[in-house]
């Protein structure tokens, strides 16, 4: 059996996919991945590989001159296909299609490494663990608010800005009699962090919830499963880079400066939440 040592020394959200990918062309390939990344992100990574033995999980200290980055699988998309980079959005063409970006990445990855790869379309980005589709949860609400912090840029948001800005959010919910959670504490609201939940939770959350509201860091990737997108739920993602999601109606996105956010995220949420 073949084995591939690659890595990826980014960020959890970065890590999910990693693994939702690894997962797939181990069941098309007759192979065994050494994945090295974060020590600190292995707990929820390996809720999320199950009983898949053909992913074997390393701290990044065991990445070798011969390791293959799997971090950022669309960095080759500019060099290697310079004609169709960006993959930009159909109804947003200043904003790049991160969806799009990462099968064409997959693809891309798969083929210089000689593998088979059944990712088609957008639909196969989407994540389908099957631990999380197992869980049972009993609370549910219309609304996750996804305000952990981000680690990769998408946003500069001091942590009273983001506060802002989640206030605004929350106060539109209230008005409007809709149950939320969000991923970091605020002040006496339902928070996952009350019982420590794991992402694999959070996604279920989602799939039973209406909207999900937030910054694109790994509790917003995770609520883009296929169950979520298949029971139609809605995305608001706040950011401030040029990336964002597209699929038929199921995205929207709220992108500016961080004076623009505050003021503009009332208004936004009028529109998205009816």
């Amino acid at each position: 059996m073949r084995c591939l040592s690659v890595y990826n020394d980014r960020h959890l959200g970065d890590c999910l996919h990693s693994i939702h990918f690894l997962n797939h062309l181990t069941q098309y390939n007759n192979i065994v991945f050494e994945l090295s990344c974060p020590t600190q992100y292995h707990n929820e990574l390996e809720l999320l590989i199950n009983d898949n033995q053909k992913i074997k999980l390393f701290g990044l200290e065991k990445t070798a001159d011969k390791s293959i980055c799997i971090a950022d699988i669309c960095a080759k998309l500019e060099e290697s296909i310079p004609r169709l980079y960006p993959y930009c959005c159909k109804n947003e063409d200043l904003l790049e299609d991160v969806l799009k970006h990462i099968l064409v990445g997959s693809k891309l990855f798969s083929e210089e490494n000689n593998l088979i790869c059944h990712f088609e379309n957008v639909q196969d980005v989407f994540y389908d663990f099957t631990n999380m589709n197992l869980l049972q949860i009993t609370d549910t609400f219309d609304c996750i608010i996804i305000n952990s912090q981000v680690l990769s840029g998408q946003v500069s948001f001091t942590i009273g800005e983001q506060t802002k800005i989640v206030e605004s959010i929350i106060k539109i919910l209230q008005e409007k009699n809709l149950s939320f959670i969000t991923t970091q504490k605020i002040e006496e609201h339902p928070s996952t962090t009350d019982n420590q939940l794991k992402l694999l939770h959070i996604g279920k959350l989602a799939q039973h919830s209406k909207f999900i509201i937030g910054v694109p860091t790994s509790p917003f990737w995770i609520c883009i499963n296929k169950k979520s997108i298949e029971n139609r739920v809605k995305f608001l993602n706040i950011t401030q880079d040029c990336c964002t999601f597209d699929f038929e109606d199921t995205f929207s996105t709220l992108k500016g400066s961080t004076i623009d956010i505050i003021n503009g995220i009332e208004s936004k949420l009028e529109i998205f939440l009816n």
